[in-house]
């Protein structure tokens, strides 16, 4: 059980940092897109390069866009990464340089912020449950709070890893019926659904862990 816990305080301590990292990224998107989302100017720029590739999420790529002042450039995501591809784009009409492809902080905010303070607790569970091993106090809850913790954390990052599957696939269906024809990717639509629902059946399990052992404080 020592090599146990100890894992568990590894592991922890790094899903905590990655937490972190995230949550400092999400406030800095926000603290852009916010003001914007009510004093900036809407127009559509296109994308003039795709700088990374995500499987199964939005593409990072850099954005042109054009305004009274001149053309400018910012960094942004696209469902379908392709150059030329139309981008909604806010900007500042003072500083036209300052913009963002956020264009609902809200819906962000109302996802993000929730999902970073959760992990961050179940972290704080495994911590706890790890540091009442090595300090040799409460035999009896230290088990079911730090596996319990654990196993929702690996639940709610299947559930997205899920979640992910299902949005590649609605997307690739739009683009069938869209354009007529099947997009050029690597995995077919019945590998993308089968991900999707192996992810979810074990996202249910591990919730379902997460539940027993929790009841068992």
């Amino acid at each position: 059980m020592f090599l146990v816990y100890g894992l568990l305080l590894v592991l922890a301590a790094l899903i905590l940092l990655v937490d972190l990292v995230t949550g400092a990224a999400l406030a800095v998107a926000l603290a852009r897109a916010v003001p914007l989302a009510f004093g900036g100017a809407e127009t559509t720029g296109h994308v003039v390069r795709v700088e990374s590739r995500r499987p199964g999420r939005q593409a990072r790529v850099r954005v042109a866009y054009e305004t009274p002042r001149g053309m400018f450039e910012t960094t942004g995501t696209s469902q379908r990464p392709r150059v030329g591809e139309p981008v909604p784009v806010r900007y500042d009409p003072v500083r036209p340089a300052r913009a963002t492809t956020l264009l609902r902080p809200a819906r962000l905010a109302a996802l993000g912020i929730p999902m970073v303070l959760v992990i961050a607790a179940l972290c704080a569970g495994m911590i706890t449950g790890g540091a009442w091993y090595f300090a040799g106090v409460h035999s009896q809850t230290r088990l079911p709070l730090a596996g319990g913790c654990l196993a929702l954390a690996l639940g709610l990052a299947l559930a997205y890893y899920a979640w992910g599957q299902y949005a590649e696939l609605l997307r690739w269906r739009r683009v069938v019926q869209t354009e007529g024809k099947v997009p050029a990717t690597v995995r077919t639509a019945a590998d993308v659904r089968a991900h999707a629902i192996g992810g979810t059946v074990l996202a249910l399990i591990m919730i379902a862990i997460a539940v027993v052992a929790i009841s068992l404080l």
